[in-house]
């Protein structure tokens, strides 16, 4: 667990805390969940990222968090998941001859999400969100943020007519680093699309937005698979 990105697809919450111990001036993020999302970042984080887990201390209750738990820190940058999206099921074991053994393809997310409730939106006001969700939710985000009163938010969608995917098998195959990590090319753009967008490279678009844009405005950002490698 670094502060260059979260899988953010089982991530409530998660703030980044600017201080000057890199480049990027972030330090360490701290995760608001529940002890069970807390244990499934867990289990992505020692699967995903070479055993890497999460340090107890960085984690907020989100009881403490809607409280004003995180409001002490200078300007944190907030990161909402409403994606609705899950890991795939593990493949059945090849040695089962009625079932395939054949790795699973990414399946598609199990929801189309739903806005951040208005109390965790509330608790972010005065800083900058990042929202990520699903093209069907998008709108829904976009009103629930302006209903909330935060005036600087971005949010990050796929395109309209591509389907969020997430491939539960997938492992870093790079050292963790803030030049970022994409399963595939990806296009930012207002045009629609098709096919499909892994979550995980949603994610990471944000995570770059956050580090190289200007965040004293809002704007909204679809994603669309596509692009030179």
């Amino acid at each position: 667990q670094t502060s260059r990105s979260f899988r953010l697809h089982i991530v409530c919450v998660a703030a980044w805390r600017p201080t000057h111990r890199d480049r990027t001036g972030l330090a360490r993020p701290s995760l608001v969940a529940s002890e069970k999302e807390i244990n499934a970042v867990d289990k992505v984080l020692w699967n995903a990222y070479c055993m890497a887990s999460v340090t107890r201390g960085d984690a907020v209750p989100r009881d403490q968090f809607v409280r004003g738990r995180l409001r002490e820190l200078s300007s944190p940058i907030f990161f909402v998941d409403a994606t609705g999206a899950g890991p795939a099921p593990p493949a059945p074991p090849a040695f089962l001859p009625f079932f395939g053994g054949s790795d699973p393809a990414p399946t598609p997310a199990a929801s189309s999400g739903e806005a951040p409730a208005a109390e965790i939106l509330a608790a972010c006001r005065g800083e900058h969100v990042f929202v990520l969700a699903s093209a069907e939710c998008a709108r829904a985000c976009e009103d629930a943020l302006d209903d909330a009163g935060v005036e600087r938010a971005t949010v990050v969608a796929p395109s309209d007519g591509v389907a969020l995917v997430c491939d539960g098998s997938w492992v870093s195959s790079r050292p963790q680093d803030l030049e970022g990590e994409l399963l595939a090319p990806v296009e930012v753009g207002e045009e629609a699309g098709t096919g499909a967008l892994d979550v995980q490279d949603l994610a990471e678009v944000a995570v770059q937005i956050a580090l190289r844009l200007p965040r004293d405005a809002s704007r909204s950002v679809r994603v669309r698979g596509g692009g030179a490698a």
